[in-house]
């Protein structure tokens, strides 16, 4: 999973981006040329937006006495691009936190940022927390582990009594926590057996 593309962007609180274009009052013939002026306006799709590499120069532009009304409304945050390989650009597929490039407009990546590995995206539809690769399941939910024993034992009791509305809720639930933990553990965390108990609601 890439977590975001290249730069930076500006986001309006309403989830909306900051654009610009610049145009130019007008002026007939003979006429001096009056100065181009820039004009400012929000856009729905963050990749219609400009995004620059480093994100200072964005600060000091909402720092300035033309933004002081305005600026408390705008977050500089970093560019969109594919959650698989990062890139921005040509057709993007999906929505906010779900994008895609062309390449990889029906994958989902592994849920570990960094991870590049993934699978078809099928029935589950774009998501970035629905998959471990091999590698990352193996190391971060290994066999004979708890958590291991647990996933099975969903799969068990769907099999065995069939998969209702409240099992696939509950199934749901034990796999967001399942990624949690992995994420979790590849930042260094680590939490054991009464943690999980505490956030599964246990004991």
């Amino acid at each position: 999973m890439i977590s975001h593309g290249e730069g930076f962007v500006i986001r309006h609180r309403s989830g909306r981006y900051l654009c610009s274009d610049i145009r130019s009052r007008g002026f007939e013939g003979g006429q001096p040329i009056l100065p181009l002026e820039f004009c400012w306006f929000l856009v729905g799709n963050p990749f219609a937006a400009p995004f620059i590499y480093k994100a200072e120069p964005y600060h000091r532009m909402l720092a300035t006495p033309e933004w002081q009304d305005v600026a408390d409304q705008f977050d500089v945050v970093p560019g969109p691009g594919c959650a698989v390989c990062g890139e921005r650009g040509g057709i993007m597929w999906g929505e906010e936190g779900g994008y895609r490039c062309d390449k990889h407009k029906d994958r989902n990546p592994c849920a570990i940022e960094g991870c590049k590995r993934t699978r078809a995206a099928g029935n589950a539809g774009l998501a970035s927390d629905q998959y471990l690769c091999g590698e990352h399941w193996r190391k971060y939910v290994p066999p004979r582990s708890r958590l291991r024993r647990l996933y099975h034992a969903h799969f068990r009791r769907g099999k065995r009594e069939g998969w209702t509305m409240k099992r696939n809720r509950q199934f749901h639930r034990f796999w967001d926590f399942v990624v949690r933990v992995a994420r979790k553990r590849h930042n260094g965390g680590f939490i054991d057996e009464a943690e999980i108990n505490r956030i599964m609601g246990w004991g």
